[in-house]
């Protein structure tokens, strides 16, 4: 029931608020978020790659000391 009321309250603030902004702003923020979400995409990738490196490296040092301790 509380979350009803608080979501009913921010769609009528953002719907105020819509009202009172340009179309020119909307649209000026709105290529701000779609460059955001490219940057997103572009570190998220960078990150998976990170992350399978370290992953790579892990194993190499895990079968390395594997080895030691076999001889």
């Amino acid at each position: 029931m509380n979350r009803k009321i608080v979501l009913g309250a921010i769609v009528l603030a953002s719907t105020v608020l819509a009202g009172c902004a340009s179309n020119s702003r909307v649209d000026a923020i709105e290529s701000k978020v779609d460059g955001i979400s490219g940057q997103l995409t572009a570190i998220s990738g960078q990150l998976d790659a990170a992350l399978g490196e370290a992953k790579r490296a892990n194993d190499r040092l895990d079968n390395m000391q594997k080895k030691s301790y076999v001889k």
